[in-house]
């Protein structure tokens, strides 16, 4: 995985810088505690993007056992994610032969186990670091940013009470 992350980022700067953006919409989740949360990457593009990568950094006391899989936008696309440490899950979505993601379209969906007992009421950041994105053409896309996701806990402290009956 590592090797295929390194030879795709090579592939980019040895292609180019193309002066264009990627961000992705922002999103909100309120996570319930023992069910799997949902996390959308929907993206905003300027120009067409053939294969983006990243991390995404979480709460590791919350949510747990990350997985990733493509939304419409990534349909016959290759997506491979893998842990790098709790906390820290990385990502890359490509396609051979190269062709467009569909930014319509939600293209990447992670799913996290979600913690028995949660914080109550407050909220907490996840965040995207090592971003990059690459044109069909081969080219680095210069400006790269996926938004935060804002993750709200319930006020409600009903819910944790009712696992210490």
């Amino acid at each position: 995985m590592k090797r295929g992350l390194m030879l795709i980022v090579g592939l980019m700067l040895a292609a180019g810088v193309c002066q264009a953006q990627v961000s992705s919409k922002a999103v909100t989740v309120t996570p319930s505690r023992g069910v799997p949360t949902q996390i959308t990457l929907d993206l905003v593009s300027s120009t067409a993007v053939a294969g983006i990568q990243g991390q995404i950094n979480y709460d590791s006391t919350i949510f747990s056992n990350p997985k990733v899989e493509g939304g419409l936008g990534a349909s016959g696309f290759i997506i491979m994610g893998n842990l790098v440490t709790p906390g820290q899950y990385r990502f890359i979505v490509y396609a051979n032969p190269t062709k467009s993601l569909q930014t319509a379209y939600t293209v990447l969906q992670f799913t996290f186990d979600t913690a028995s007992v949660l914080p109550i009421g407050g909220s907490k950041t996840i965040t995207y670091t090592i971003e990059a994105a690459s044109t069909t053409g081969g080219s680095s896309i210069s400006s790269v940013n996926f938004a935060d996701v804002t993750v709200l806990f319930k006020r409600n402290s009903a819910d944790n009470w009712s696992i210490y009956r």
